[in-house]
């Protein structure tokens, strides 16, 4: 039984979006593992606090994110 777990800093993505990566996720392992492991895949969405998360040395929060989404989206 695969299990994916995805780590997002919380309330960047809407539940929407959230569905969709689950789909898209279980989509791919069907693509590598067979369509037969579709009931057994597990894909878990864990929203982590604004701030809460660091990538060199940079703290990402809701804020941050979002602009940089919103300027990718221009």
């Amino acid at each position: 039984m695969p299990i994916v777990t995805m780590k997002v800093v919380e309330d960047v993505f809407d539940r929407a979006q959230q569905e969709a990566m689950i789909d898209a996720v279980t989509d791919a392992m069907c693509k590598v593992g067979g369509e037969g492991l579709r009931p057994a895949i597990h894909v878990l969405v864990e929203e982590i606090a604004s701030g809460r998360w660091g990538i060199g040395g940079e703290n990402l929060t809701t804020e941050g994110l979002l602009a940089r989404s919103a300027k990718r989206g221009k």
